[in-house]
């Protein structure tokens, strides 16, 4: 791509950053608020710096690892923010990253430009992944990504993996406190092995359900054998004082955690 691209979308002309740009990124980026939540701008936010990054981001365009794209209303055509792409080649997927200026947050125009750079980025450059990352704290971002399909997890598979590691650990921990008085009231009126069995049958029954909805594959057998061994121990130890050391229920987390890793790298995460 020789000539940088200019985008259009209801609201929006996304552009390339221009010297002319300077006092308003030095006007709306300047800002704590911004500075502690993108990586790459620091506080105050100098001339030279911003100067700096405008380079490195017409170099980036020309060796194709970067997309740094300035967002302007269409009426105004001041920059009020910037959105953009670093492209790592090798794995042919990029990460994306924006920001704009705090007279614009809460209009949906961070939302709008990220659905724009999406179609961008893999109909005209062919992209096989597009990720965002922010800091937790950052909620509005992630909001942004949200609208626009971008999950945490890379597959459902790796979600299923890691809402499996949580159920096994608050299993783990279930076994003190507040359930160890639910299990002596139980005993006490008889009703343990009633809650036990009943207990084996919702998980007999979820790995049907599991079976009716796909086919198990190796680890998915594992898995569930591992769900199965993570609730019998639990219910058991509930009623042995003297056992607490879960060494079993931690290596079926280990598992679980081993397999979602293996799984995010096998979609390049």
């Amino acid at each position: 791509m020789k000539t940088f691209p200019e985008l259009l979308t209801k609201r929006l002309r996304l552009r390339n950053v221009q010297l002319n740009d300077i006092p308003a990124i030095l006007k709306y980026a300047n800002n704590k608020v911004i500075s502690d939540n993108i990586l790459n701008i620091p506080f105050p936010y100098k001339e030279e710096e911003v100067l700096y990054w405008i380079k490195k981001a017409y170099e980036g365009f020309r060796n194709n690892t970067r997309y740094a794209f300035a967002i302007t209303l269409k009426e105004l055509g001041e920059l009020i923010g910037v959105i953009g792409l670093s492209i790592e080649q090798d794995h042919n997927k990029a990460e994306l990253g924006f920001w704009v200026g705090e007279p614009y947050w809460g209009r949906g125009i961070m939302t709008e430009a990220t659905e724009e750079i999406l179609k961008f980025g893999f109909n005209e450059v062919n992209l096989n992944k597009i990720f965002g990352p922010h800091y937790v704290n950052n909620e509005a971002s992630g909001k942004v990504l949200s609208k626009n399909g971008m999950s945490l997890f890379t597959s459902n598979r790796e979600k299923r993996l890691w809402i499996l590691v949580f159920v096994v650990v608050v299993t783990i921990y279930s076994t003190v406190g507040l359930v160890w008085k639910i299990a002596t009231t139980l005993h006490n009126y008889d009703l343990l092995a009633v809650f036990f069995v009943t207990g084996m049958l919702l998980v007999g029954a979820t790995i049907v359900a599991q079976g009716l909805t796909g086919r198990l594959g190796g680890i998915e057998i594992v898995i569930t054998l591992g769900l199965i061994a993570t609730f019998f121990m639990a219910v058991t130890r509930i009623t042995l004082l003297e056992e607490r050391s879960h060494l079993i229920e931690y290596s079926i987390v280990a598992v679980f955690i081993y397999e979602a890793l293996k799984e995010r790298k096998s979609h390049g995460a």
